[in-house]
C-alpha cells in the first residue's frame, strides 16, 4: 500500500488538511487487481483555549502564571493573538496584566476571563482560593 499527499499531510506524525491516496494492489493467478481510495482531512474550525490551572491548593498569597494556547482544527492548529484578561473580584484574585500573572488576595470564589484582540472571548477559568 502506498500513500501520497498533495500537501506533504504524509510526513509521521502530521495532519493537515488536505487530500491524501491510498493505493493498493493485489496480485493473483491471472492478474493483479489494484484500486485506490482519496481521503479529504477537513478542519472542523472549532476555537478553544487550554489554560495553565492554577495550584491545587490554590492559597492566599500564591501566584500562578495565567497562560493560554489557542488552537483550532482538533488541536492540530495554535493560533496567536493579543490577550486581556480580567477577574470578577480583584480583591480575591489580582491580575498583573503586563506578566499576566493571577495572585491570589483572598479565600472566595473568583471568575477569570479571556479575550483576544482577534478571536474575541475564551471560556472562563474559575478559581477557588484558599486560606
Amino acid at each position: 500500500m502506498i500513500s501520497q499527499s498533495k500537501d506533504n499531510s504524509d510526513l509521521p506524525g502530521k495532519t493537515n488538511p488536505g487530500t491524501a491516496y491510498v493505493v493498493g494492489e493485489v496480485p493473483t493467478p491471472h492478474e493483479v487487481i489494484a484500486d485506490s481510495l482519496s481521503i479529504m482531512v477537513t478542519c472542523t474550525a472549532e476555537l478553544g483555549p487550554d489554560y495553565e490551572r492554577p495550584p491545587d491548593p490554590f492559597r492566599v498569597g500564591m501566584s500562578f502564571p495565567l497562560r493560554v494556547r489557542l488552537y483550532t482544527c482538533s488541536r492540530q492548529i495554535t493560533l496567536t493573538d493579543e490577550l486581556t484578561c480580567h477577574t470578577s473580584d480583584s480583591l480575591i484574585v489580582s491580575l498583573d496584566t503586563l506578566s499576566l500573572k493571577a495572585t491570589a488576595r483572598a479565600p472566595a470564589d473568583a471568575t477569570i476571563w479571556v479575550a483576544g484582540r482577534k478571536y474575541a472571548g475564551f471560556p472562563v477559568l474559575f478559581v477557588t482560593v484558599v486560606p
